[in-house]
């Protein structure tokens, strides 16, 4: 017993804003790339500031608290119950955002009392500068004040849920703990010979390329006894879980699986203890919040290097590339910002043909 370690003893410990701010490549980044393509390299390279999680991901954020660190909750702030909560169309949230930034200027009692300040609030930002200046602020200026006030109203810092949010997440949590899941978080940290881990960070070097990734494992099951590492992922979904294979595919999650993995295992591999352990297959634990049945989707080609190609039924081919060869790729577009994509001549002619056919 004296010499067991944790897994915790081969991580990555920094605190997640130092993590979070780190310049190394990560999932989220090589999935914009695949999607984007090379003449997004510079602007998906560049920092910018963190944009506001979209609902989803809150979700999805407060279920992982629920089941992993409920101290986290104390970051989330219910406002209300979901037909209070104002939603706006982005043309009015960008005037709000406007105002909200320029709040001295355009302080709430003005705008309530002056149609021709707060209509320049709307032409300031180039929105439903057609109409009529009062066909505009009875349209939409109460609901952009009502949001406004919600927003001034709320705690900074803090991420905003609905009732109906909450005991979603609940009831998810529920359904979980009462499904084949429950091992996995039933217990944490240590529960005998068992080692449950939230949030572990790794971070890894391709010794081909140099070039460094990070990544963050929802939850790790390690059962020392029996000598098994189970990566896995929380995943909540506004579809049906047994119909995640489409998401798998919409989301690049084969990125995610296949580099967290290889994280996993190249980092026990280096490890005396940890080298005589099998990491298994990526796992995704996907719950609805609307059905809450949970569901366990297994990616055994997680652990396979190259392009991966899958042919289906309808004669269609999706051609997943490796994480690293992804990451190279996206290295060589930052050194070469004027260049084209492989294959395309710059000396001669380019057939459209060949490139309508290959699909790319």
């Amino acid at each position: 017993m004296a010499s067991r370690k944790s897994i915790l003893d081969i991580s990555w410990n920094v605190p997640e804003e130092t993590y979070r701010n780190d310049p190394s490549y990560h999932y989220s980044l090589l999935s914009d790339f695949r999607n984007r393509g090379l003449h997004a390299v510079e602007e998906l390279l560049t920092p910018t500031e963190e944009k506001k999680p979209s609902k989803s991901l809150i979700f999805g954020s407060l279920l992982d608290a629920m089941l992993t660190d409920p101290d986290k909750l104390s970051k989330f702030e219910v406002i209300g119950k979901e037909e209070d909560v104002l939603t706006l169309t982005a043309t009015e949230l960008k005037v709000a955002t406007y105002i909200l930034e320029n709040k001295d200027i355009f302080p709430l009692d003005m705008l309530r009392g002056d149609t021709d300040v707060f209509y320049e609030c709307f032409t300031n930002c180039d929105a439903y500068t057609t109409l009529k200046a009062k066909t505009v602020i009875d349209k939409h200026g109460e609901r952009i004040l009502k949001y406004i006030e919600s927003m001034l109203k709320s705690t900074p810092d803090k991420l905003q849920v609905t009732e109906e949010d909450w005991i979603d997440a609940l009831e998810c949590k529920d359904a979980i703990m009462a499904s084949p899941m429950r091992k996995y978080f039933e217990s944490l940290p240590f529960d005998g010979d068992v080692e449950r881990v939230c949030q572990l960070k790794l971070k890894v070097t391709d010794p081909k390329t140099g070039i460094t990734y990070r990544v963050m494992l929802d939850n790790v099951y390690v059962d020392h006894d029996n000598k098994i590492i189970q990566p896995n992922d929380v995943k909540t979904t506004s579809s049906y879980e047994d119909e995640f294979y489409h998401s798998f595919v919409k989301w690049n999650y084969d990125i995610q699986a296949r580099l967290y993995w290889r994280a996993l295992y190249t980092l026990t591999q280096h490890d005396d203890y940890f080298k005589h352990f099998s990491v298994l297959p990526f796992q995704f634990l996907v719950v609805s919040r609307y059905s809450k049945t949970p569901l366990i989707w297994r990616y055994d080609d997680c652990v396979k290097r190259g392009e991966l190609v899958y042919r289906r039924r309808d004669g269609s081919v999706i051609i997943l590339e490796d994480p690293f060869e992804l990451g190279r790729s996206l290295l060589w577009a930052s050194e070469h910002p004027h260049a084209v994509r492989e294959g395309v001549s710059t000396m001669g002619s380019n057939l459209i043909e060949q490139w309508i056919e290959a699909g790319i």
